[in-house]
């Protein structure tokens, strides 16, 4: 990293990753309030969809993220 050029560029950096649990647990309230109302839609984002009994193919997804993978979900039986 270019500490100098960085500094002459003024550039600003903002970490998404919130670590304080109050905060973190306010803002996933918020967007489920979003998906619940209807003002964030997350069909678009699901690329793939998982039984129960497919976890395991699930989290290996997360970890090697196939070709065309942005979200999955893990759906249980009703």
């Amino acid at each position: 990293m270019n500490m100098e050029l960085w500094n002459w560029k003024a550039i600003t950096v903002i970490n998404a990753h919130e670590r304080r649990d109050h905060v973190l647990i306010r803002q996933m309230e918020a967007g489920l309030k979003l998906i619940a109302g209807g003002k964030l839609n997350m069909r678009d984002l699901v690329t793939h969809v998982y039984g129960l009994d497919e976890v395991d193919q699930a989290f290996e997804a997360i970890r090697t993220k196939p070709e065309g993978f942005i979200k999955s979900v893990v759906k249980m039986d009703e």
